[in-house]
């Protein structure tokens, strides 16, 4: 008889809520969202959509599940990719900009594989100072000094990579993130 699998805590990210008043979803009812389908060990970290929790069902599984919860409670489509801690481990490791600011070097978490040929669109509306590159799901954007708020790269990511493309967090919040979701410090 098979066994079930080891519980595991899973990172959820969600895209594009609480962004300037747009799509508002509370943390407590992200959390009570959770809960409901029956995963373990809930919280939230910062209102941006992160939902670290234990579950035992497979990561494509669970981003299913959350993505059909939370549009039956909030009435809107929501974009969710799940992560293992590996995987956050493997993002943190695998950044090509090591030498940029972690608050403008961010991870895109894709639900597909990013391919090369994939970035060149991007590139076209790359600023001064921004830096592209992509390893499997994982795409890395650096910002240089404008930021994200001041790239037309930045703006057009969601269109240009669609479908596949998820959602992006810095590195700063990554590390943050990896902390909480193992309990141990991570390096990157």
């Amino acid at each position: 008889m098979p066994q079930p699998s080891p519980q595991t805590r899973r990172l959820a990210l969600l895209r594009a809520i609480n962004l300037g008043g747009h799509n508002r979803v509370p943390m407590a009812d992200l959390r009570a969202v959770a809960t409901e389908l029956g995963y373990a060990d809930v919280s939230t970290y910062i209102a941006s959509g992160n939902l670290l929790f234990t579950s035992e069902d497979a990561p494509a599984t669970v981003a299913d599940a959350l993505s059909d919860a939370l549009a039956t409670r909030f009435g809107f489509g929501i974009d969710v990719v799940v992560l293992t801690p590996d995987d956050l481990e493997g993002a943190q490791s695998g950044n090509p900009f090591l030498d940029g600011d972690p608050k403008m070097v961010h991870v895109g978490f894709c639900n597909v594989d990013v391919a090369p040929e994939t970035l060149a669109p991007i590139r076209a509306f790359a600023g001064p100072g921004e830096r592209f590159a992509a390893h499997g799901k994982l795409l890395f954007l650096d910002f240089g000094s404008g930021g994200v708020a001041n790239s037309k790269a930045a703006a057009r990511l969601t269109t240009l990579l669609r479908p596949g493309f998820t959602t992006a967090r810095n590195m700063l919040t990554v590390r943050k993130l990896g902390t909480l979701l193992t309990g141990s410090p991570t390096d990157g």
